[in-house]
């Protein structure tokens, strides 16, 4: 049996670290992506007398956090805001003067209902609003609530090499609603 030469094991060594390197540095960074990255306003509700937070967000941040899903949230929200709903997520908030917010009317038989918007932010969320830790999360869903929420374009542009590495196999759902709504002069949708 004839030992190998001490310069090739050197050589194999300096060619096998920076791969090792790569490896446990990507496995690294797919342990800490978030499953699911939530997008979207969140809503003060007037309902009978009630302020319920709403908005799809928040709906959904509760069912990840039942299924046990790492998530990362993103909002707009004003001072008014009741967070409490996104205990489990990362959360990041863009602050506002104000939270959409929706009145929702009934008439007493139950049949009709009338939704109003009686504060609107102005703020659109785009992909440039997402933390970094964020950005790579396996799954996207946005969830705006009216036409000008979101900039649902903007989540499928990725900027660099290791913004379109990990993210070739992300996968974007959409909550379409706010997108087929449309507001009146006086806020009704």
């Amino acid at each position: 049996m004839s030992a190998q030469p001490a310069g090739r094991t050197s050589r194999v060594a300096v060619l096998l670290a920076p791969v090792c390197v790569a490896v446990v540095a990507f496995l690294a960074i797919e342990l800490a992506r978030p499953d699911l990255l939530i997008v979207g306003n969140i809503t003060v509700d007037l309902v009978d007398g009630t302020t319920p937070t709403g908005g799809a967000v928040s709906y959904a941040a509760v069912v990840a956090k039942a299924l046990k899903a790492r998530s990362c949230v993103v909002t707009v929200a004003g001072p008014e805001a009741d967070l409490d709903v996104f205990d489990g997520s990362r959360l990041w908030v863009i602050r506002a003067n104000e939270t959409l917010t929706f009145e929702h009317t009934y008439t007493w038989w139950g049949h009709s209902r009338k939704l109003r918007v009686t504060a609107n932010p102005n703020i659109t969320i785009s992909r440039s609003h997402i933390p970094a830790q964020c950005r790579w999360a396996r799954v996207v869903l946005l969830g705006p609530l009216t036409l000008h929420d979101l900039d649902a374009a903007s989540f499928t542009q990725y900027t660099g090499f290791w913004d379109r590495l990990l993210n070739a196999n992300q996968h974007i759902g959409l909550m379409a609603q706010g997108f087929q709504r449309a507001l009146g002069s006086r806020g009704e949708v």
